[in-house]
């Protein structure tokens, strides 16, 4: 391979962890299930939460690369295929924004403007049997209700409910831990969601730790370099874990990539050790003197911390008492977090 052909391998690197497969199985099943009844019945819909660099946004995306968009030329004319419609919420308050936002992705030539909520909904549903959708993905579900009245929840849950009854597909909600807020505003809606899945960031508890070594064991078989970077090591893989708070993206995009492609450039054959403390003081601004990655910290000194912000520190009511939680602010640096007290 050349460099230019590497360093897309190492982009495009995808994990699927046991979790996420079980995830993709739900949701290819709930496709099948409706393209075989014909959208007929009730379909199966799936919540996926957790916090920010789980990895929901590239669970989503790897069903837009499984179901691309595509075009069909009949008789002049041009017909859009849309097998996946994903979507992304803003936190826009006008109760017409997220059906209007939705239009506007499947390609309404009104741009979502123009009608009710309500006529906007109508428009949604003969649009998306026009684009043979067969599935409706919508990140960032917490947008629909954050920091809005009883009333406004409700109503949050009463579109949802309406989307999934005048639509017949199956829905996807990807969004923060306490999107399940939601669904407990209706019996309904929650019958509606068969399934419900957390992704959690990784710890060194005995079954999380073995999930992680798993985790960096695929993320190794798939570099494109000649010898092993041995990090799924027990030593080693436990310093990363630290070093991430065991958060996937965080991982990924400012450690082992950014290394990664160090390494290549440099015309070396595996990411060393040296490789990613750069990355971290790069890209995480933690120094080679309190890295949980340098050999100066012993490993008998290494502690598991999981980095909140404070709306995650505020909202998020499931933590886990045998975990350590750190609030992050946004003037903070994860420097801060490992620096000496």
């Amino acid at each position: 391979m050349t460099l230019e052909e590497k360093i897309a391998q190492i982009e495009n690197i995808y994990i699927e962890t046991r979790k996420i497969k079980e995830i993709m199985e739900d949701i290819d099943e709930a496709i099948l299930v409706g393209k075989a009844s014909n959208y007929a019945s009730q379909p199966i819909c799936t919540l996926v939460m957790g916090l920010s660099g789980v990895g929901k946004t590239s669970l989503k995306e790897h069903f837009e690369k499984k179901y691309p968009r595509k075009t069909i030329v009949d008789e002049d004319k041009e017909q859009v295929i849309v097998p996946i419609l994903s979507t992304t919420l803003t936190d826009d308050k006008n109760p017409k924004a997220a059906p209007g936002k939705m239009l506007r992705d499947l390609g309404d030539l009104l741009q979502g403007a123009k009608g009710t909520r309500s006529e906007l909904g109508d428009r949604f549903t003969a649009q998306i049997n026009d684009a043979q959708t067969q599935a409706i993905f919508i990140d960032e579900f917490q947008h629909a209700f954050e920091g809005a009245s009883e009333s406004r929840k409700g109503s949050a849950a009463n579109w949802i409910k309406t989307l999934i009854n005048q639509t017949k597909r199956p829905v996807v909600l990807f969004g923060l831990p306490w999107c399940i807020e939601l669904l407990a505003q209706s019996s309904e809606l929650r019958n509606r969601f068969d399934n419900i899945h957390y992704l959690e960031e990784y710890d060194q508890e005995d079954e999380m730790f073995a999930d992680w070594l798993e985790l960096l064991e695929q993320v190794e078989k798939q570099l494109p370099f000649d010898k092993p970077s041995n990090l799924s090591n027990p030593e080693l893989a436990l310093r990363i874990l630290a070093l991430t708070g065991g958060n996937i993206s965080r991982l990924m995009k400012k450690l082992i990539k950014p290394a990664a492609r160090k390494a290549l450039m440099s015309g070396e054959d595996c990411i060393g050790v040296h490789r990613l403390l750069a990355a971290a003081r790069k890209h995480m601004s933690v120094p080679e003197d309190y890295n949980p990655l340098s050999s100066k910290i012993d490993i008998d000194n290494i502690e598991v911390k999981h980095f909140l912000t404070y709306e995650e520190q505020r909202r998020f009511k499931d933590k886990k008492e045998s975990r350590k939680y750190v609030e992050v602010g946004k003037d903070d640096s994860l420097a801060d977090v490992f620096r000496p007290r």
